[in-house]
Order: C-alpha cells, then structure tokens, then sequence
C-alpha cells in the first residue's frame, strides 16, 4: 500500500540527535616536593577561573619580571585575560561570589538545549510488547539487507535517479485524498486548499504528478497528514508500541490511522475494482503497483537507514523513540 511508504521512509528521514556521557574531570598534581603544596586544578567547565601561583624564590623568575621571593601568590594575567590567579584563602569566597552566575549560566544552557533538542526525559513510550517487537525489528533489519536493499540497489543502477524521482512524485500525487481529507477534518482549511491546487496543477501541468510545478513554479509547499495525526491532533494517544512486519515501527493509533487510510488511497480501487465485485478481482495487480512504488521509493533513500544503525547503541529503543518523537512533532505542526 503506497500510503505506507511514507511511514518508512519518514522514519529514515528523520533526523537523528547522537548524545555522549558528560563526565567532569578533576586533576590534582603536586607542585614542587619541597613545598609540600599542591596545584588544584578545577574542573575545565569552570572555565580555570581559579588557580593559585606558588613562586618560589629558587625559580627566579617566571614570566616578565613577576617574582615574589616570599612565595605568596602573584597575578598572572595570560590568554587575553581569560586566566587569572588569586590566593588560596581567597578561593573559597570567589566561588561564593561567582556560584550564582554560573548556576545561571548551567540553567541557560539547559533551557537552550531542551529548546532545540526537546527534553528526553519525558517521551515515555507504552511498550508491553518489547520482546516481540525486538524480535521483529530484527526481522525486518535482515529483510532490508538480504532482500530490499539489493532489489532496490539493482532497480536504481538500471533506472536514472530522475526517472526514479519522477515515478516517487507521481505515487505521492496519489496520495492527494488521503492528505485533503486529513486536513479539512483537522481544520487545516488553507492547506487542504494547497493541497487541492496541488494536485489540479500536478496532475495536469505535471503530467499526473510526475513533476511538480506547484512546488517548483508557484512555491506551494505539500502538507502531509493521515487519519494517525488526525486522531493524535484530537488528543488521542499513541498507545502501545508495535513493530510490523516490513512496514516498520508503528503504535496502535497509527496502525488504526493506516486501516482508515486505505479506504481513501486510490491504489486500492486499482483497475477491476472499477468494473467488478471486489470478491471477483485479483489483487495482483494492486499488489503489484504497490511493491513497485515500495521499491521504487526505496532506492531513492539508500543509506540512509544504514546511518540510523550506525548510531545506535541498542537498535530497537533508538528506532521505537525516533518514531514516536517524529510522529510527535508532525502531530503538534
């Protein structure tokens, strides 16, 4: 079914956010034996704003004229002014004074980051079924590698990449009363109005879709919904988390969204069903269609699946989380 094409390759498309541990380091070394003293060096992320200078009168002298034969501390202005030393009693009231600040400074950083990145934390995915779907996922991993990634690497070596282009664009023009219907029924008026002048330019200006002059000559940009953001746009939860067979990730709320879905994609009334019962017609054909666009849609994103994997630690979690945050973020556009 051609409206499945997007879920899988949506979540290809998605892009991935890679985090590493942020560990703090505290280096201690001493200083000279005789002195019996030691140089503490602050964590980096302190930004060195506190180191003590011990001279002693046997160094002579260590940067241009600065000597203190007494062995206090000495000011050492280096790096533009970035790094300055203060005495060791000193220290403690420094920190009191400037532990505001940076407090302030680590709550902007956070509040940034979670502004771009969104806060983890809270995504919590309902997932009873995680044995099976790590079970699946595997499946579909060893699918892609031994069956549609070579058909699809054959297909695209044969046919040129604007052809291929071409047919993808022709396939989601298809596509047009699934994405009219989803958003008139979530009050997107204005786009449900592009998205009619779309398909009227597309399908006769772009020869059936297969270029996109609505894009290209007028900048109408395509709005894509199904019934899965419908209902989420309603407040209806994702449910639990379910992997299927080839299709991929999904949840409850999609798989329904996807059944809804099909009553309204265009490749399901393929030739036959126009002049026939549905009980007398072979779906050959329809089947068909629908595995060429599959194909088709699939040499067009080789690779990309690949740089997913390669980032992921545990390939499931980071496959369940990805989709649910891109079906959270398209829900919420």
């Amino acid at each position: 079914m051609v409206f499945v094409f997007s879920s899988v390759t949506g979540l290809f498309a998605y892009p991935s956010i890679g985090s590493g541990p942020a560990g703090h380091e505290i280096l201690r070394k001493a200083v000279q034996p005789d002195i019996g003293l030691e140089r503490e060096l602050e964590p980096f992320d302190k930004h060195l704003a506190t180191v003590p200078l011990i001279v002693e009168s046997s160094a002579g002298s260590i940067f241009n004229g600065l000597e203190d034969k007494k062995g206090d501390t000495a000011p050492l202005l280096a790096m533009n002014d970035h790094i300055q030393t203060i005495p060791r009693q000193a220290k403690a009231d420094a920190a009191a004074e400037t532990g505001e600040k940076e407090q302030g400074d680590d709550d902007d950083f956070d509040n940034g980051f979670e502004e771009e990145f969104g806060e983890p934390s809270k995504l919590q995915v309902s997932d009873p079924l995680s044995g099976y779907n790590r079970v699946m996922t595997a499946v579909n991993d060893k699918f892609y590698f031994w069956l549609l990634k070579p058909v699809a690497s054959g297909y695209g070596h044969v046919v040129p990449e604007k052809v291929r282009m071409a047919v993808s664009r022709f396939f989601r023009n298809l596509l047009f009363p699934m994405r009219f219907i989803n958003n008139v029924l979530q009050l997107k008026i204005n786009n449900a109005g592009e998205e009619a002048l779309r398909f009227g330019l597309n399908s006769t200006v772009g020869i059936l879709g297969l270029w996109d002059p609505a894009k290209s000559m007028h900048n109408i940009e395509a709005h894509p919904e199904d019934f899965g953001q419908t209902m989420g746009h309603y407040g209806i939860g994702s449910g639990f988390h379910i992997v299927w067979p080839i299709f991929g990730p999904s949840n409850l709320r999609d798989t329904l969204g996807m059944a809804a879905d099909y009553y309204v994609d265009p490749i399901g009334y393929a030739p036959g069903y126009l002049f026939d019962k549905p009980e007398n017609v072979d779906n050959t054909i329809k089947w068909s269609i629908s595995g060429f666009g599959f194909i088709n849609e699939t040499s067009l994103h080789i690779g990309e699946y690949e740089s997913l994997k390669k980032d992921a630690i545990d390939l499931y979690p980071f496959l369940r989380d990805a989709y649910e945050q891109n079906r959270n973020r398209k829900i919420k556009e």
